[in-house]
């Protein structure tokens, strides 16, 4: 649906988009664009990775639970409390963390600083959800008419997403660091519980 109703300022900032983008060179546009899809295409990925360990970490505490609950006398006499325990934690934590790194990002406080004022790229939904229509349409048509203002906001939006993007791989990463650890440090502690009590 198109937000301008005035079909001269419709025009306008047709004609101010185009001097925009004329300013910007092809390679400039397609480096923009490749970056941005890259930047999306990466995002999925680690929402992706994060939804598998959520998945595996739920699943295997649901399983947890019957089958302590079903041979609590054994566990507790063959001493295998411990390393269930540490199993559950580790489920525990590894999903809190999982939803941590699929959590929505921030949707405000992205921008730049010009002249000792706070400048907002009306690129990102997060910086104009809450302005009015017409709020929104004179910065955008301030935006066209100046280029180089523009440059400056797609690359304030494009430093933001890999800022963001690059908080959630760290926290993947020590998700699925923690999930392993885990995992190791209980079937260890199984072994050697299981050695000691038949030794």
């Amino acid at each position: 649906m198109n937000i301008l109703t005035n079909p001269k300022e419709h025009k306008g900032l047709l004609k101010a988009k185009k001097d925009g983008i004329d300013n910007i060179s092809k390679i400039d546009y397609n480096v923009i664009k490749t970056s941005m899809r890259n930047n999306v295409e990466f995002t999925s990925i680690a929402d992706n990775k994060a939804n598998i360990l959520l998945t595996l970490s739920s699943l295997l505490f649901t399983i947890l639970i019957p089958v302590v609950l079903s041979n609590i006398e054994i566990i507790i006499d063959e001493m295998l409390y411990i390393p269930l325990l540490m199993l559950a934690l580790t489920c525990v934590v590894s999903i809190v963390m999982a939803a941590l790194v699929t959590r929505p990002m921030k949707l405000s406080g992205q921008g730049f600083k010009v002249s000792g004022k706070q400048q907002f790229s009306p690129f990102f939904f997060g910086n104009y959800y809450k302005l009015s229509e017409q709020a929104y349409k004179n910065h955008v048509a301030e935006m066209l008419e100046e280029p180089e203002m523009m440059k400056q906001y797609i690359m304030s939006d494009m430093y933001h997403i890999g800022v963001g993007l690059g908080k959630k791989y760290s926290r993947i990463r020590r998700c699925y660091n923690v999930f392993i650890s885990g995992i190791l440090l209980s079937v260890s502690t199984a072994v050697l519980v299981l050695a000691v009590n038949y030794l």
